[in-house]
């Protein structure tokens, strides 16, 4: 092999390892101080609340950033937002959720199923019968839970997302519980 092509080799293996690792919702990291993401979503804001023996569900933060930050390639989750739970300064969880259609450029409507097609690739198949059933599905993955979920809304809206915490910061996604205490 000459030395132009072991180069062509080297650079294309990079190329696709970057790609792969920076949309690994795997790499996120649960439980670690916000300071671990603001790569992805810049500097995020001191917590507000009071720093205890409890997390108040009114005192988790959701910070919004630009999906292209966690994954440049934006076709991987089609037209999605991304949401960071932050509590007590540390990270609770990371939310990828549909925004509606994708389009092109041009504005010509894309099907697909970009959060279901990663889910699947990523982390196992979700088994139901019909692949549009709308659902949930979790997943163990070492320290991690991945939640996948798929709703048809009553005005055909259909909400879908996937979210990486674990199970002592899961309770960051609950809106309706008042406090919940730590370990």
């Amino acid at each position: 092999m000459n030395k132009n092509n072991l180069i062509i080799l080297i650079l294309y293996f990079l190329l696709c390892f970057n790609s792969s690792y920076a949309c690994n919702l795997l790499e996120v990291g649960i439980g670690q101080d916000k300071s671990s993401i603001e790569n992805i979503f810049g500097k995020i804001p001191d917590s507000e609340f009071e720093k205890g023996n409890f997390y108040r569900v009114e005192g988790v933060h959701e910070h919004v950033g630009q999906i292209e930050s966690f994954c440049e390639d934006r076709n991987i989750f089609g037209n999605a937002s991304m949401s960071v739970y932050i509590v007590d300064d540390i990270v609770g969880a990371l939310k990828i959720e549909k925004l509606g259609p994708s389009k092109t450029e041009d504005g010509t409507k894309i099907d697909g199923d970009f959060i279901h097609k990663y889910v699947e690739l990523n982390f196992g198949k979700v088994d139901t019968e019909d692949r549009k059933w709308p659902g949930y599905k979790f997943w163990e993955m070492g320290d991690k839970q991945i939640f996948y979920y798929k709703s048809k809304k009553i005005d055909n809206y259909i909400e879908e997302g996937v979210v990486v915490t674990n199970e002592k910061y899961f309770d960051v996604l609950l809106a309706n519980e008042d406090v919940i205490a730590k370990d």
